[in-house]
């Protein structure tokens, strides 16, 4: 009888998630996060790429909403170390959006160019996707509405397919969604192509947090309430 083997897992960085999924995602999953705008989720994947950075992994941020100076007022919000922040490798589609250049300024409607930056990466030496390295891509809502979501979809298959041929399996991405009521069908498309899905939501009774679906972990389909608190970020309660 072949023993069954159980994936490694990668802490969240989250207060209380992990013990919830087993000790973290299982490595080399691709893990939506989906939910309405101002829950929480962006702070969700700087959690996550700090965390990995902390300990002695590398992460990319894929960023259409914010510039890094955004990023580093927030690590002063709540009191992160810096000189982590500064780790974060960033790819710049905010700046396009807007019509600036910047450093790392990426076409957002140009999977192919986000595709090539991230081939170069795992081809570098002690480059940030060493070692189980992590990425963000935040918020997968914009490439969808500057590209269709057909051509999203071949995206996340084109990196999952291009993290296998660099043998990098244990590289565990966030893809980030602004996903309302009206949005299910995307959600739904996008768990075809994606290992577990994290939801967000807050009303006037506070915010919450459900693992909805997870690659070998039980599910309880449950809302945690969590907070976002200055010198801490996000925590499930």
């Amino acid at each position: 009888m072949q023993e069954l083997v159980m994936p490694t897992r990668v802490p969240t960085g989250i207060p209380g998630l992990d013990q919830q999924i087993k000790g973290g995602f299982p490595s080399g999953s691709l893990v939506l996060v989906a939910g309405p705008p101002g829950t929480g989720k962006s702070t969700f994947g700087a959690q996550f790429l700090l965390n990995g950075i902390e300990h002695d992994g590398g992460g990319i941020l894929v960023d259409t909403c914010q510039t890094t100076d955004n990023i580093r007022e927030l690590a002063d919000q709540f009191r992160w170390d810096r000189t982590l922040i500064d780790k974060i490798r960033p790819f710049d589609c905010f700046n396009f959006r807007i019509g600036e250049r910047a450093v790392n300024t990426v076409h957002i409607g140009s999977f192919g160019e986000v595709i090539i930056l991230i081939n170069e990466l795992l081809e570098t030496k002690d480059g940030p996707l060493e070692n189980g390295g992590r990425i963000v891509v935040d918020s997968f809502s914009d490439f969808i509405l500057y590209n269709s979501l057909e051509s999203s979809l071949r995206f996340l298959q084109v990196l999952r397919t291009s993290l296998k041929t660099h043998q990098k399996n244990s590289v565990t991405t966030l893809i980030i969604l602004d996903s309302g009521d009206d949005d299910q069908k995307t959600v739904q498309s996008l768990e075809y192509v994606t290992d577990a899905t994290i939801k967000l939501n807050a009303n006037d009774r506070g915010r919450f947090l459900m693992v909805s679906r997870m690659r070998a972990t039980p599910t309880t389909f449950a809302w945690t309430p969590f907070k976002i608190e200055d010198g801490k970020g996000l925590a499930l309660s």
